[in-house]
């Protein structure tokens, strides 16, 4: 766990692998789990580290489908990759 005096140190190592993981995400369209979870461990609780990659992932799977609205995708297969991913995400988690 995180001691008041690490917290800043701990904050700046999260916000990398996030920001490293959602990089991967961006171009290969998964493996933010792949890449977050294992090195959130070591930093966080196991349970929380799951959580955020959990929530982060969706909502980077949501930006996109925004992005792709804004390319002109139809919104049926907008929707049924949203549902996907609402159904896949608690599942792989």
């Amino acid at each position: 766990m995180l001691l008041i005096e690490q917290l800043p140190v701990a904050l700046i190592q999260i916000s990398i692998v996030i920001l490293m993981a959602s990089f991967v995400q961006s171009l290969t369209g998964f493996g933010f789990a792949i890449i977050s979870v294992p090195i959130l461990v070591q930093l966080l609780d196991p349970k929380v580290s799951v959580q955020i990659s959990l929530l982060l992932g969706f909502v980077i799977s949501a930006a996109a489908l925004g992005a792709g609205y804004q390319k002109g995708i139809k919104l049926d297969l907008r929707m049924s990759l949203l549902l996907g991913s609402l159904v896949g995400i608690p599942i792989g988690g």
